[in-house]
């Protein structure tokens, strides 16, 4: 179960407890108890959400910025020392075949 449905069940027991509390089918003393473990499951969901969220974007930036910067050397025009080692410390290896020529790099440039 994924923490956005783990989010959702808890705030559906939440909304359970009220009715029951409502209803005098639990007393004051066990709602309140209850109450405070899913508001403190529920805040700390919420903050698993935001760090996943934190990474996911942080994630996306440095592919972003991996792709970036190997357009760049890509669009370079001559080749001299700074560029060539540039170059390999990007590129895992090369592999040709007849017709293609692939280029293997050390870390997942796609999305």
């Amino acid at each position: 179960m994924n923490i956005q449905n783990k989010k959702r069940e808890v705030n559906k027991l939440i909304s359970n407890l009220y009715e029951d509390k409502i209803a005098k089918i639990i007393s004051q003393d066990t709602f309140s108890n209850l109450i405070k473990k899913y508001e403190s499951q529920k805040q700390q969901l919420e903050i698993e959400i935001k760090r996943y969220e934190i990474k996911k974007i942080e994630s996306a930036n440095v592919r972003k910025n991996n792709r970036d910067l190997i357009k760049e050397i890509l669009d370079l025009n001559e080749l001299n020392d700074e560029n060539v080692s540039l170059a390999f410390k990007l590129i895992d290896r090369i592999v040709i075949d007849d017709r293609n020529v692939n280029i293997k790099y050390k870390f997942d440039i796609s999305a």
